[in-house]
């Protein structure tokens, strides 16, 4: 018998940016709960800017409800402050976080569009 061990999950990277008056965190490669904190703290800096906030995913290869959790709230935070809040998927987008967005719905919650142009636009 063989048995086969995944490869183990390298831990994504945020990047912030101001583009077109936002203020933009992107998301590369793999986030969970070990990425979770530095993405909060990412957001409620750039929500400390004023700026509309806008969450890029396109480059995401998953997420999972940790990440999902701390966007909803972030997105009830920044409701508060008046400040639109907005989801890049990407075109295309990962299958991986496509899918649980769609399991999830959270689109219903959330403004998810397919690219940084149509949230900053």
């Amino acid at each position: 018998m063989v048995i086969v061990y995944p490869q183990p999950v390298t831990a994504g990277t945020l990047q912030t940016e101001q583009l077109a008056g936002c203020s933009v965190v992107a998301l590369h490669a793999d986030h969970d709960l070990s990425t979770a904190d530095s993405l909060r703290t990412a957001i409620d800096a750039l929500r400390q800017e004023g700026r509309p906030i806008v969450v890029d995913l396109s480059q995401a290869t998953f997420v999972d409800s940790a990440v999902l959790g701390i966007l909803v709230g972030e997105h009830d935070q920044a409701k508060a402050a008046g400040l639109p809040f907005t989801i890049v998927l990407g075109d295309p987008p990962s299958h991986s976080v496509q899918r649980l967005i769609e399991l999830t719905r959270i689109d219903t919650v959330l403004t998810v569009v397919a690219t940084r142009a149509e949230a900053v636009g």
